[in-house]
């Protein structure tokens, strides 16, 4: 049915307010547990989910974006907390997780897109969102949920500053994380690269992400994109708009590399982005991986 523009908006405008409801901070501090939080909030997905039966128009809205909302607040922070070794209400994390994903399932069977960006936040996709947040072995799981459901998802879609989501997750990657977390980035790089990822893409700054696998000297985000790049020879001719090609940033000093990396993202220190020590331990590697591209031209 046909739905006049103002109704539209004012339905538009429901759904936008809808996840305040029963979810501010002071709202949560009245429940017992984080689990019983989830379990009210799961409630709310469950009426929303009915309201995008009656008006299924709105899972193409970019306003909303119900697939993002539900796939990345709620269904990757279930994952995450069921996966804490920590968390005593594991199991009821996993159910809720699995209730998310059934509505996420039924959604795109219908029709949702899993590329679509939202309009008002930096224009990111489900993607680049699941990597801001470091959900990286939620992202791995999305793909395999959106193949299953025979839709087409797109890795080359750009978020507002042009990057890709390979290109945001290898520059926000950072090595004062733990062992697990890095293991999960490198997952996701891995599952990226072999999803007909264009590596020449350059965000606003003219980085791609092989630029940004130099500056933070990861030798493994360099090896899986040279590796699975038909054309690497081309891809190390690529210059940034600060005129450096990507082996050029293994020189850099280490305050220039947080600043490069400190415009992707804002961090309380330049150790939040990559150890320092470690950074600096790496040096003579990146020296050597520099020297064997440069032969490849």
């Amino acid at each position: 049915m046909h739905k006049s523009e103002d109704t539209r908006s004012k339905i538009i405008l429901n759904v936008k307010d809808f996840f305040a409801k029963n979810t501010t901070y002071s709202q949560r501090t009245s429940f017992k547990s984080d689990a019983d939080y989830e379990l009210q909030k799961s409630i709310l997905v469950a009426e929303f989910c009915d309201y995008l039966d009656a008006y299924p128009y709105l899972l193409s809205e970019n306003i909303i974006c119900p697939l993002l909302i539900i796939l990345t607040g709620f269904w990757s922070t279930n994952y995450k907390k069921e996966r804490s070794p920590y968390n005593p209400n594991k199991i009821i994390h996993q159910r809720i997780r699995l209730l998310y994903e059934a509505y996420l399932i039924q959604m795109l069977e219908k029709g949702a897109d899993p590329n679509i960006y939202h309009i008002h936040i930096h224009q990111s996709t489900a993607m680049h969102w699941l990597i801001a947040w470091d959900r990286s072995y939620a992202g791995v799981k999305f793909i395999e949920l959106v193949k299953n459901t025979q839709q087409q998802w797109n890795p080359n879609m750009q978020d507002a500053c042009l990057r890709t989501s390979l290109s945001l997750l290898v520059a926000r990657k950072y090595f004062g994380r733990t062992q697990q977390a890095e293991n999960e980035d490198n997952m996701l790089i891995t599952a990226l690269v072999k999803e007909n990822t264009n590596f020449f893409i350059q965000d606003d700054l003219g980085n791609t992400a092989l630029h940004y696998a130099f500056i933070k000297r990861d030798i493994f985000a360099i090896q899986t994109i040279i590796n699975h790049c038909e054309h690497p020879q081309d891809l190390i001719k690529i210059k940034n708009k600060d005129g450096f090609f990507a082996t050029e940033l293994s020189k850099i000093p280490y305050l220039y590399a947080c600043d490069s990396i400190h415009k992707v993202y804002v961090a309380s220190s330049s150790q939040n982005m990559f150890n320092k020590e470690r950074w600096h331990s790496l040096e003579e590697k990146m020296n050597e991986q520099a020297q064997r591209m440069s032969k490849l031209t």
